[in-house]
């Protein structure tokens, strides 16, 4: 296997030659005419540095970058991306494709102009996007020398919210003091969340509700969807009741609630497009929850 300097691939897309979210940009595919027809090979190729890519850039780049998890992209040169040295081996089929399009299940023209275009390749091949990808890609044969010129995109994220929520319990620093008298198997194997200015979360009378903040809870704590997970589910757990201050002497890692001049109550909001429990609709008190209970959740993290 080559190790690559760059970012790892995500929906069938990388970044090479570079170094973090910026390299040049190559897809895959186990299209025969690029794998020689053999099962189970995974063909990578880099993408011909034409016009069509140039007329396209500020919606191509963006949708390559958010393949890779990023929300901005824009298009990155530096001769090392750019070229590659001669292949004196390398046959016709591991030149550079071009004449990428893309299309969103629910649109298929997410890349204007190729339509215009596609008649100029012969052969056609598929990005290996998986099912549950925001995109699938086509493309067809460059027209471009193995050497280059090759497309470089530089991609990034908005402002992450991550460090603005932490996380206590579920196996790690347990607060001992949070599940006694909890009738509840699953107590010990749930944590519970603070927001800066750090106030613990209240629990949401509304089951729908507190479902929602568990699920965009954990998503924050991983900064989603800029991560190389490929599914986060965050699921609210039996809240925990604030339990009284403990004693002097009392284990160290106990929940002591005079520990706190904050306290936050998410009364409602809707978490599509959002990437933080802050974005919801907050208050914020200086008295404990009003009925006692914290949030519990657990976090599943999934990366294939």
């Amino acid at each position: 296997m080559t190790a690559w300097a760059g970012l790892g691939p995500k929906n069938g897309v990388r970044l090479v030659g570079g170094s973090g979210p910026r390299g040049r940009l190559e897809v895959s595919s186990v299209d025969g005419w690029l794998t020689d027809y053999e099962d189970g090979v995974l063909a990578w190729r880099p993408v011909c540095d034409s016009g069509f890519f140039d007329d396209s850039m500020a919606q191509a780049g963006l949708v390559m970058c958010e393949l890779l998890r990023y929300g901005f992209g824009r298009k990155h040169y530096t001769t090392a991306v750019a070229f590659r040295e001669l292949n004196d081996t390398a046959s016709w089929s591991d030149n550079p494709i071009d004449y990428i399009y893309c299309s969103a299940p629910e649109d298929d023209s997410s890349l204007p102009g190729i339509r215009h275009r596609n008649l100029l390749s012969p052969l056609r091949g598929t990005i290996r996007t998986p099912p549950n990808s925001p995109y699938t890609c086509s493309f067809h044969k460059g027209d471009c020398a193995y050497t280059g010129p090759m497309v470089g995109i530089e991609c990034s994220g908005p402002p992450t919210f991550q460090n603005d929520i932490q996380q206590f319990g579920s196996f790690f620093d347990r607060q001992v003091n949070l599940c006694e008298g909890s009738e509840d198997r699953e107590c010990p194997f749930l944590a519970r969340g603070e927001l800066l200015v750090w106030a613990p979360i209240c629990a949401p009378p509304d089951p729908d509700l507190a479902a929602m903040v568990a699920d965009l809870a954990c998503k924050q704590l991983v900064d989603w969807p800029y991560t190389t997970l490929d599914l986060v589910i965050g699921e609210a757990g039996t809240p925990f009741r604030i339990p009284a201050e403990p004693e002097a002497g009392a284990p160290e890692g106990a929940f002591r609630p005079s520990s706190y001049t904050a306290w936050a109550t998410v009364i409602g909001g809707d978490a599509v497009g959002k990437m933080a429990v802050q974005q919801l609709d907050l208050q914020v008190r200086t008295s404990p929850c009003e009925d006692g209970r914290m949030l519990s959740f657990q976090c599943r993290n999934f990366d294939n």
